[in-house]
């Protein structure tokens, strides 16, 4: 949900299930996993993921893996650290990686709300409320409740749901970093260092990932891999859904042109 138009946690809880959970649990699929992104506070996510266990109905996920007809399944969605997703650690500079320049805000969504109504306008110019958000403008305000969250790497992470002696899928939020059509964008779609390592140093068949669909339709081209890792971009629904499941978008490619194309779907009930 857009942050703007759905600014409190617990309002964003309900709006999430009234309009993309309920409406999915009655689509005919065996396995149903969901996963948080980059616009869900860390409140909805941990309620949703304490409603929602059953893939049969809906399961949501998080940092998760299940193995199916001998093919582990791994899920990265959104990583417990600040209001974002998939922010590299600076520990990977052990790996080369640029250490991360920009100044930006850490909120940080309380999980249990407190008094003070006071908005304050962070780095992503959003507003947030500090009666559900605590706010820092430096890693070295964070007190150490919320440092604890961010002591784990994306590439921990991924290693922690990883089985070598599986074949392996990637449902990530965030795309490699150094994709074709991340670069075309690179300040917004640079992608994750910590992705790139894992999929350079750990076998994984194929990637599916959004974020980048758009400079993919840019470009009209995209055809990547990583280490033999085929990395596929899907639409996400903070774009194009979950209020406009009655034209299910999907991406094309083909003859290394990508086509964004929709089919008319009858609503759910």
């Amino acid at each position: 949900p857009m942050r703007s138009q759905v600014a409190v946690p617990d309002e964003q809880l309900k709006y999430v299930i009234e309009s993309l959970i309920n409406p999915l649990i009655n689509v005919k699929i065996k396995y149903k996993y969901v996963m948080c992104g980059n616009t869900d506070f860390g409140y909805t996510n941990e309620q949703l993921k304490k409603q929602f266990s059953d893939p049969s109905t809906c399961c949501v996920v998080d940092c998760f893996n299940k193995v199916i007809d001998n093919i582990n399944y791994m899920f990265l969605g959104r990583v417990a650290y600040t209001n974002h997703v998939l922010k590299d650690m600076e520990s990977f500079e052990q790996f080369g990686a640029t250490q991360y320049k920009k100044q930006f805000d850490h909120v940080f969504c309380k999980n249990v709300f407190g008094n003070e109504h006071k908005l304050v306008k962070c780095s992503d110019h959003l507003k947030y409320d500090t009666k559900y958000f605590d706010i820092y403008s430096s890693v070295d305000e964070i007190p150490q409740k919320y440092k604890q969250q961010m002591q784990t790497t994306i590439y921990q992470h991924l290693t922690s749901i990883s089985l070598n002696d599986k074949q392996q899928v990637l449902f990530a939020h965030s795309p490699p970093m150094n994709s074709k059509a991340s670069m075309i964008a690179a300040d917004r779609y640079a992608g994750s260092y910590d992705m790139r390592h894992f999929l350079e140093t750990t076998k994984v068949q194929a990637m599916f990932c959004g974020h980048i669909h758009q400079a993919a339709l840019m470009a009209k081209d995209f055809k990547d891999e990583v280490n033999g890792c085929q990395v596929c971009s899907v639409s996400n629904t903070g774009i194009d859904g979950p209020s406009y499941y009655q034209q299910m978008f999907y991406l094309v490619y083909e003859n290394g042109e990508c086509h964004r194309k929709f089919v008319d779907v009858k609503p759910f009930k």
